[in-house]
């Protein structure tokens, strides 16, 4: 799925937008085994864990960083 035409509509309304992607299955005829929704369920289930790890790391960083602190 795309966040495109959302991040479009929320910065020209001024919002700061961060995307998080996790890729759970080969493009259309890149894999040699047809498309499978449940292929792409095993794989979100799979990195749940550690994406929902990196969601609460970054959120407590951002919690604590300071607009005109530098990177």
């Amino acid at each position: 799925m795309s966040t495109v035409p959302e991040v479009i509509v929320a910065r020209q309304l001024g919002i700061e937008c961060l995307g998080i992607s996790v890729i759970t299955n080969l493009a259309a005829g890149l894999a040699k085994a047809p498309l499978d929704h449940q292929e792409v369920l095993n794989i979100g289930t799979q990195v749940h864990q550690t994406v929902s790890r990196l969601i609460i790391v970054f959120c407590r960083a951002l919690s604590k960083w300071s607009p005109n602190s530098t990177v």
